[in-house]
């Protein structure tokens, strides 16, 4: 009994002993707790002050930020009272009085009614100047039934005598129309933005000594500094449309319209391996603007703060800042009054134009390419015979059109009919050529024409009549933008040359461009052949060599 009283006394002690040592831990670990706590506490202080210091800074930024906004909001609003400011008092009334009285309206008319086309403006003495597309109009009219052009405004009254258009009007057009420049982008290919160029050209009135003095065309120096952000003062007539009446009430007042150059650029893009230089700043003829504009208002004299004229608008329509609109900066004008224009067209404006035409690939060739590759895709290994490439024009407008056809019998005895076309629009005749071939795909497309209705379509004769046979080619397939391919299919003959006649057709409503392309796909399907014929075909190939054999041997023996 005595030793286990011994042991559990040795026991309590050391349960004692651990009891202190755990106390004693305890204790330590309680006074780090405080101490860390303390510390933490420490730092949340430190970290709350530089909390509130940084709250403090931003908010003074924010104060300051906004004081900045107002200032800036503040800023643009005095710019833009001094912007029109400026173009208030960059021309002053005598200047803005003498455009108006040199301003004058073209109208054509019968006689009977009148309708505005567009503006013209004194140049030089018995001389006026517009855009080369509303003088074109006069080809459209007839003299025989009185159909003119005339000249109205508040003082004279004057009839169109003759027309000028620069050379490089129609030239830079069949320029362009002859290369087609396609440009390659993300979406595949797309017809390139290419400006309307040299649209001025002359007008020669009657009673000339009744004209209004001339205004000033700026220097060359002068025009070729022209640039972004320059005032503009312009006078003219947006009244296209409007009926005679309605011309009368308005007494013939021109409107006036101000706004800046928003830049000049070259009718056709530069070419890569051209530098910005001054050579360059020259060909930039084109002059976008932020002026109001409208239907009417084609040829109106754009004036610099001096009064000088720097620029003639000749496309777009709207209000300040909405939409393109465009003007020709008047370098072209002066080349047309010193009759220099032909020879600036050949010698200088050409070359340019072909180099920078150069840096894109050609319609012919794209649509020629996709076409083929497409038509290989639909079958596998079909043939293709041919691919013929051909180009037309739509001279002129009529109702009906009537042409003749020669026929000649198995006698060799020729015999002449005469067919019409009872389908309105422009039509262009064309007598088709075909190779000895199972099918042909007949195609058409106008470049600078893109949006309905100005289309190639190809009408056919039936047997009851002429009828439109195209359907536009999918997007998926042929991958341009802004180029409307059409096409037909026309089932050929394979055992010999065909003809075929087809009359291609234009809506009349289009007054765009009227050159086109149209193209022949001829090409035979692969023969697929039954197991059966297969054997046959192999069987005569026998029975024809046997017989050859034997004939040798008999002439041998």
């Amino acid at each position: 009994m005595r030793a286990v009283a011994i042991v559990i006394s040795i026991i309590a002690l050391m349960l004692a002993t651990l009891s202190i040592v755990l106390q004693s831990n305890t204790s330590r670990q309680l006074q780090q707790v405080a101490s860390d706590q303390r510390d933490l506490e420490e730092q949340m202080e430190t970290q709350s002050t530089r909390l509130a210091e940084v709250e403090s800074d931003v908010k003074q930024n924010t104060e300051a930020t906004r004081a900045t906004q107002n200032e800036v909001a503040s800023l643009g609003s005095s710019l833009q009272d001094l912007r029109d400011s400026v173009l208030e008092e960059t021309l002053n009334a005598e200047a803005a009085e003498l455009a108006r009285k040199a301003t004058y309206l073209v109208i054509a008319t019968d006689g009977k009614g009148e309708t505005p086309v567009g503006t013209a403006w004194v140049v030089r003495d018995s001389v006026l100047a517009t855009n080369a597309h509303v003088a074109r109009v006069s080809q459209l009219l007839d003299p025989a039934k009185n159909q003119r052009l005339i000249l109205k405004n508040r003082t004279s009254f004057h009839d169109v005598l003759e027309i000028r258009m620069h050379r490089g009007h129609k030239v830079f057009a069949d320029t362009v129309d002859d290369y087609k420049p396609l440009l390659r982008g993300a979406a595949g290919w797309q017809s390139v933005r290419i400006f309307g160029g040299y649209d001025v050209a002359l007008m020669y009135v009657t009673n000339a000594e009744q004209l209004p003095p001339p205004l000033p065309v700026a220097s060359p120096e002068t025009l070729a500094s022209l640039s972004q952000l320059q005032p503009l003062f312009m006078v003219g007539f947006p009244l296209a449309g409007t009926q005679s009446a309605t011309i009368e009430s308005l007494s013939l007042n021109p409107r006036a319209s101000r706004g800046t150059v928003l830049a000049t650029a070259p009718y056709i893009p530069k070419h890569p391996d051209e530098t910005d230089s001054d050579e360059l700043k020259k060909t930039e003829y084109f002059v976008l603007h932020d002026l109001f504009a409208a239907p009417g208002n084609s040829g109106s004299p754009m004036l610099n703060a001096k009064g000088e004229v720097v620029a003639i608008l000749s496309h777009g329509f709207g209000g300040s800042g909405t939409g393109e609109k465009g003007a020709q900066r008047a370098d072209i004008l002066l080349e047309l009054l010193d009759q220099q224009d032909i020879t600036r067209v050949r010698e200088f404006h050409s070359p340019r134009w072909r180099r920078r035409l150069s840096q894109f690939e050609q319609a012919d060739r794209v649509v020629r390419r996709e076409l083929e590759a497409y038509v290989r895709s639909q079958v596998n290994g079909v043939q293709i015979v041919s691919h013929t490439l051909n180009h037309g024009s739509f001279d002129e407008r009529v109702r009906e059109f009537t042409f003749q056809q020669a026929k000649a019998d198995v006698d060799g005895n020729t015999s002449v009919t005469t067919t019409t076309v009872g389908v309105p629009g422009y039509h262009y005749p064309a007598r088709l050529s075909l190779p000895a071939a199972q099918d042909h795909l007949l195609y058409t497309f106008d470049y600078r024409n893109d949006g309905a209705p100005c289309y190639v379509d190809a009408l056919r004769q039936f047997q009851g009549g002429w009828r439109k046979t195209a359907r536009q080619i999918s997007r998926e397939v042929l991958q341009i933008q802004g180029l409307y391919v059409f096409f037909t299919f026309i089932q050929g003959d394979s055992f010999g040359p065909s003809t075929e006649q087809i009359v291609f057709w234009q809506d009349p409503r289009c007054s765009q461009s009227h050159n086109f392309t149209y193209g022949v796909i001829s090409y035979n399907e692969p023969i697929v052949q039954s197991p059966e014929q297969e054997v046959s075909r192999l069987d005569d190939l026998q029975r024809w060599i046997t017989g050859w054999v034997d004939y040798i041997e008999a002439l041998a023996e």
